[in-house]
């Protein structure tokens, strides 16, 4: 993905700069949400992850994760842009992500990501799940991750109080 102006728009950005979440030590409520999100879903990989206008930078996770990558390697890019859950069923079969090493390592086959959004109902990153197989998640699955997106949404705004 090369053009970044869909979702690195300036108020976008701001709202995800106002809560100041970017670039801070892990916090054991969103160990805790990821860790449910992981255990709801039964994907191998669960993680929170907040998209500035050039990283992905991830808060917390079920694995060990570098803290970010560029925009062009992640996931979270595309689910920024996906008013609903996003799911790709195939990343192996799907173009946009053809090029990401985990990809092409076998490592994610599956992803899931329900956007965490500001009040304004802006897109400030995901919660997300993997898996290296094709894997679909249940009704009931996909309303509960979204579900904890929001969760993290609600902890969010207690930052600007």
């Amino acid at each position: 993905m090369k053009n970044y102006g869909v979702y690195n728009n300036e108020k976008r950005l701001q709202a995800l700069q106002a809560y100041a979440i970017t670039d801070t030590d892990s916090e054991k409520v969103f160990d805790e949400i990821v860790a449910e999100a992981a255990a709801i879903t039964g994907c191998t990989l669960a993680a929170l992850t907040f998209v500035d206008d050039s990283r992905t930078w991830v808060k917390a996770s079920t694995q060990t994760l570098p803290r970010f990558v560029g925009n062009d390697e992640s996931f979270c890019t595309y689910g920024v842009l996906e008013p609903e859950l996003m799911e790709v069923y195939d990343a192996s079969k799907d173009e946009r992500f053809l090029h990401l090493p985990a990809v092409q390592a076998g490592q994610i086959k599956y992803y899931a990501g329900a956007q965490v959004q500001s009040t304004e109902g802006l897109a400030l990153g995901m919660l997300c799940v993997t898996h290296e197989k094709q894997y679909r998640l249940t009704a009931l699955q996909r309303r509960q991750l979204t579900d904890l997106a929001a969760r993290v949404s609600a902890l969010l705004e207690l930052r600007l109080v």
